[in-house]
């Protein structure tokens, strides 16, 4: 069995996969096999596979049908043998030559935590510098003592920059791809401890990541969706009112116009979902009656 198991989910962009390999080749710790599961239509990633078949131990699955994100993530996990898990996304790859040893130290040196993450570098699409992202003291200290602070706000980062204790066995929710890290982050540390590094040791392709960025942050009902998930996680009823705050302005951001438009989200989410929709009900129902209200006096006045 090989300690490592670094799990690579792919769809398409071979060009990114190739580099991606090339950061793992390069280490100085090598006890490690590589799990790619492909969702791409194409056999380019298979191409870019067996190029390096000869230089590292490396497993490909072809998904068929595609899985789509992020049961494409856990499908690779799936197939991981390793001690410690690392997810390490096809558009990103290792910063330096030691940079798995260092998170395998970590780890090591550290056996009451079961989860490492580190700081990251970000790249543009043609791999070149374009910020950092350093993991803050003070930041980890409050994701240590209440993950659930993630809920508001990541200040973790992308998935890439963590590996984990196989045994953790917890996997992303395959209902979400907006908030699926975070979710992941909170369920993870809610159980178990980690350790941290303020040294860049990832590079992460923001301009990939944000594709899904883009197609997500605006997006009404994926929003409002994933955060009744979230919250129901969480316990709604026993969460602290900065948190039903939170989502009250995500209603509000997205300009909810109606008490029926709020219910269509009834017709296709569980029971538990009425109790968070219905407190948001009543703290919108002051704002809907002004709106109604001023809406009748500007007819009235005509």
């Amino acid at each position: 069995m090989y300690k490592v198991s670094i799990c690579i989910p792919t769809y398409e962009q071979p060009k990114n996969l190739q580099k991606c390999l090339e950061s793992i080749e390069i280490q100085s710790f090598k006890d490690f096999e590589i799990i790619i599961t492909d969702d791409s239509k194409s056999n380019e990633i298979l191409n870019i596979v067996n190029s390096f078949k000869d230089k590292v131990s490396i497993k490909y699955y072809k998904n068929v049908p595609a899985k789509g994100s992020p049961e494409n993530w856990n499908e690779s996990i799936k197939h991981a043998s390793g001690k410690y898990i690392k997810i390490l996304h096809h558009d990103d790859y290792f910063y330096k030559e030691d940079s798995l040893e260092k998170l395998v130290d970590l780890l090591d040196e550290n056996p009451e935590s079961k989860v490492v993450f580190c700081s990251s570098r970000h790249v543009d699409s043609s791999y070149k510098s374009v910020s950092s992202h350093i993991l803050k003291k003070e930041n980890m200290l409050k994701v240590s003592d209440n993950p659930n602070i993630l809920f508001m706000r990541n200040l973790i980062g992308a998935p890439s920059i963590m590996m984990y204790h196989r045994d953790v066995n917890i996997y992303f929710d395959k209902r979400m791809k907006w908030l699926v890290d975070l979710d992941f982050y909170i369920q993870i540390l809610k159980k178990n401890s980690f350790v941290y590094t303020k040294e860049e040791l990832v590079c992460i392709n923001i301009i990939e990541e944000n594709r899904i960025t883009y197609q997500c942050r605006n997006n009404k009902e994926i929003n409002i969706y994933e955060h009744i998930i979230l919250l129901n996680k969480l316990g709604f009823d026993k969460l602290p009112v900065i948190y039903k705050y939170y989502l009250f302005k995500l209603f509000i951001r997205f300009d909810f116009k109606s008490f029926d438009e709020i219910k269509k989200f009834e017709l296709i989410r569980k029971k538990n979902d009425f109790k968070i929709l219905f407190f948001i009900v009543k703290l919108l129902s002051p704002i809907y009656k002004l709106r109604s209200y001023v809406r009748t006096s500007v007819l009235n006045s005509d």
